[in-house]
């Protein structure tokens, strides 16, 4: 069966589309999306790019079904802060959860990022050797970080206090 494209379904077709469709061994990729505007503008913006990845990975990866569903059809209260979230489903039962933009690559996820992370997981077959790297955004963490680790660094290397009078007292 060629699928290559995310499938959206409801809440009644959960057990249909995820549940049944896995049972004889399909993976069975489910992205949440988000029901309304979440907690912030970067939120929506990271949860938007993260349906667009998916929509490429399932279009490169034809094997493997994938379906959306707003979160709360999905799970009643599940937290705005839980997504993007991405539930593997295989033989009828979930195998592997992506909560959190985190797991699924960072700020700068992208689809070969998202690739990369299924196919550890054995949902799909992918010829990547690596990692690829992250998308660079405003909002990521990335090139502040270095920055960062830099400062640190540079911090810990001068905490001595020079101006201390231990010194003074050498003979």
């Amino acid at each position: 069966h060629g699928y290559g494209d995310v499938l959206p379904i409801s809440r009644p077709d959960w057990n249909r589309e995820v549940n049944e469709a896995s049972r004889n061994g399909l993976w069975v990729v489910v992205n949440l999306t988000r029901s309304t505007t979440s907690l912030s503008r970067t939120h929506n913006e990271i949860c938007d790019k993260v349906e667009e990845i998916t929509r490429d990975v399932a279009d490169k990866f034809a094997d493997v079904k994938f379906v959306s569903t707003p979160s709360t059809s999905a799970i009643e209260n599940w937290p705005a802060e839980n997504l993007p979230t991405l539930f593997c489903y295989r033989y009828g039962k979930m195998q592997h959860q992506l909560i959190g933009v985190d797991a699924l690559g960072g700020a700068g996820v992208n689809s070969g990022r998202l690739e990369w992370r299924l196919a550890i997981l054995g949902v799909l077959d992918s010829d990547l050797e690596e990692d690829p790297r992250p998308d660079r955004t405003e909002n990521t963490a990335d090139g502040d970080r270095s920055r960062t680790e830099r400062g640190t660094m540079t911090r810990l290397a001068t905490t001595r206090d020079y101006d201390s009078d231990d010194y003074d007292d050498v003979d």
